[in-house]
């Protein structure tokens, strides 16, 4: 089972890691992960991948599917693997990214018929702003991304994005924020341009909540030519009553609607 396989690679991984040993959900030591969030994470792999769309939808936001809802066990997994070093998780939260890549790679008429075609599809990573990877020491949407693919040469990944100038620290900003701190803000690297023109390209990130990167690098993208761009991502915010978050919508691949109405 692929919940399995994702928690096996976990262990596997964690054990040349000279650290505590704490449950990666809720820091119970003496665990990697509990019984607890295991059975959490079991839930979450059960749902199947979904077209997830924020609420309110910004303008030039591209198609995207989902591999998880960003709840529970999710929303803290996620964060200890960006940012407190629990590399750990790479193969985990890896395993989420790419059912949402294998769905789109499906379910997406223009993806398919490149698939079919033996043409690539390019995916690239929303970029982090420098200073997240200076703190990190690393990128780790990409270390996912790579882990998602396991070398699959029908989907090459190339680091197009870039920023073209400086923006805020988006935690705590509303959507409206959020789109006025980014537009504009990013820009295609010039040898990634020629490369990308006339292309079909995945755009992946992490987690889908007001949908303000995933527009604006989608308009990056289609400003040097891209065709067509479909959104990837490990996970989307279910839409709340008190703030702008991803809706899950039904979809091809999915027979349940997990949004709330």
């Amino acid at each position: 089972m692929e919940w399995l396989r994702g928690v096996t690679t976990l262990l596997a991984e964690v054990a040349d890691l000279a650290m505590p040993r704490r449950c990666a959900g809720c820091g119970e030591p003496g665990v990697l992960i509990c019984a607890l969030c295991a059975l959490q994470v079991r839930e979450a792999s059960r749902l199947p991948p979904f077209r997830s769309v924020p609420d309110p939808c910004p303008n030039g936001f591209p198609p995207a599917w989902s591999g998880t809802p960003y709840t529970d066990v999710v929303r803290r997994l996620l964060p200890a693997y960006k940012d407190e070093g629990r590399t750990d998780l790479r193969g985990l939260l890896g395993a989420w990214l790419g059912r949402a890549i294998a769905v789109a790679g499906s379910a997406d008429p223009t993806v398919a018929e490149h698939n079919s075609l033996g043409r690539s599809v390019y995916v690239v990573p929303a970029p982090s702003s420098p200073a997240a990877r200076r703190a990190r020491g690393r990128d780790p949407l990409r270390d996912l991304v790579v882990t998602a693919l396991d070398g699959d040469p029908a989907f090459p990944v190339i680091d197009a994005l870039g920023y073209a100038r400086r923006v805020r620290d988006q935690a705590g900003l509303s959507s409206s924020e959020r789109a006025r701190n980014l537009g504009g803000a990013l820009r295609v690297r010039p040898r990634a341009a020629l490369e990308l023109s006339g292309r079909v390209c995945l755009l992946a990130d992490d987690v889908v909540t007001t949908g303000a990167t995933l527009a604006e690098s989608a308009r990056a993208l289609r400003s040097v030519g891209v065709v067509h761009v479909v959104a990837v991502t490990l996970a989307a915010t279910p839409r709340t009553t008190t703030g702008s978050r991803a809706a899950v919508r039904r979809g091809p691949a999915s027979g349940t609607n997990l949004s709330e109405a």
